[in-house]
């Protein structure tokens, strides 16, 4: 079974700039993404935006891991590259990092499949208690 949860507040970090409102509402979207009509932007190296999920439905079984996907581009000239990163209390994991282009045509994604902050698998507590967002690495 795979279920899908999405940003419904702010997380640890908020670094980064929202078109309008708060920074989790332009990307908090189900299904198809809204581009260029609610987002979130940093040029800063090292700026981080993340967010508080939703809880699973599911109350039991295994977990086999956490995949947090984005979609993104860059609206600038020059090279931008991000980390897509998951905060679990207070332990921080980031992804590979991948270089942006100016299309949303590229979806990234990384999977974590042990707990951070455990270093074990994960519980739906964890999961539920999860932050998932971006870092700027250049």
């Amino acid at each position: 079974k795979i279920e899908t949860i999405y940003p419904n507040a702010a997380g640890q970090y908020t670094e980064w700039t929202p078109l309008s409102g708060a920074n989790y509402t332009n990307v908090d979207e189900t299904g198809t993404a809204n581009d260029d009509t609610d987002y979130v932007f940093s040029s800063t190296i090292n700026q981080r935006d993340v967010y508080n999920l939703g809880s699973l439905a599911s109350t039991g079984g295994t977990i086999f891991g956490v995949k947090v996907t984005s979609t993104m581009k860059k609206s600038d000239t020059g090279t931008r590259s991000c980390k897509i990163m998951v905060r679990s209390n207070t332990t921080e994991n980031e992804g590979t990092e991948f270089a942006l282009n100016t299309s949303y045509a590229r979806h990234e994604s990384a999977i974590y499949e042990t707990d951070p902050a455990t270093s074990a698998a994960w519980t739906v507590a964890g999961v539920n208690a999860v932050q998932a967002g971006l870092r700027v690495i250049t």
